[in-house]
C-alpha cells in the first residue's frame, strides 16, 4: 500500500515515467511473493484510482501493465478496455469488450462496459438490448438498470425512463445515481 501511495503521488505530479518505474518495481516485488494475481490486482487498483483522479494516461498505463503481468485475467483486460474507452478510443474498447465476452461469457463487467460503449457510440438500440440481456441474466445488477434507464432517456422515452428509475429507487432506496437520473428526467419532462 505504501508503494501504491508513492506511485499515485507521481501520478498527481504528472510524472508518468517515475510512476511506471515504481509500478514495475512493485510488480517485481510482488512476483517474488506469489502468483501473478497480486501484482495484477495492484495495477488494476492503481488504474481505477488514476481514473477517479482524471489521470487517464496513468489509468491506461497501469491497465496495460496489468494485462502484461497477467494476460489470462479477464479483469485486467476489462480494465484495459475501460481505459481505452476513457482515453477516447471507444471502437477499440468495443472490440476488446466483445473479445472478452466471447472468451469469458459470464464476465458481467465486460458486458456492462460493452453496453456503455454502445451508448457512447450512439448505438442506442444495441445498448438497450445489451442492458436488457444483462438484467435478464443478472436481475440484481443496479449498474445495468441505471444504464438502461439512461438509454431510455437518450431515446427520449421519458415515461419509460422515469418508470425505470422509479423501480430502481423502490428496490434500492439509497441509490443516488437513480435519484439523480430521475430528477434529470423530471427536468426533461
Amino acid at each position: 500500500e505504501a508503494r501504491k501511495t508513492a506511485i499515485l503521488a507521481h501520478v498527481r505530479r504528472r510524472d508518468l515515467l517515475s510512476a511506471e518505474t515504481e509500478a514495475k518495481d512493485l510488480v517485481a516485488f510482488q512476483l517474488t511473493r506469489g502468483s501473478r494475481n497480486y501484482p495484477a490486482m495492484s495495477l488494476c487498483d492503481l488504474a481505477i484510482q488514476a481514473k477517479n483522479r482524471g489521470a487517464y494516461s496513468a489509468q491506461e498505463l497501469f491497465a496495460r501493465l496489468a494485462t502484461e503481468t497477467n494476460p489470462d485475467d479477464a479483469q485486467c483486460w476489462t480494465q484495459f478496455a475501460d481505459a481505452r474507452k476513457t482515453s477516447g478510443y471507444p471502437r477499440e474498447a468495443l472490440v476488446l469488450y466483445e473479445s472478452l465476452i466471447n472468451q469469458y461469457p459470464e464476465e458481467v463487467v465486460a458486458k456492462t462496459g460493452r453496453a456503455e460503449v454502445l451508448r457512447d457510440l450512439n448505438r442506442l438500440g444495441d445498448a438497450l438490448a445489451a442492458y436488457d440481456a444483462i438484467i435478464e441474466a443478472y436481475p440484481e445488477n443496479v449498474f445495468a438498470k441505471n444504464g438502461r434507464a439512461e438509454v431510455l432517456r437518450d431515446l427520449n422515452r421519458l415515461g419509460d425512463a422515469l418508470a425505470a428509475y422509479d423501480a430502481i429507487i423502490e428496490a434500492y432506496p439509497e441509490e443516488v445515481v437513480a435519484k439523480t437520473g430521475r430528477a434529470e428526467v423530471l427536468r426533461d419532462l
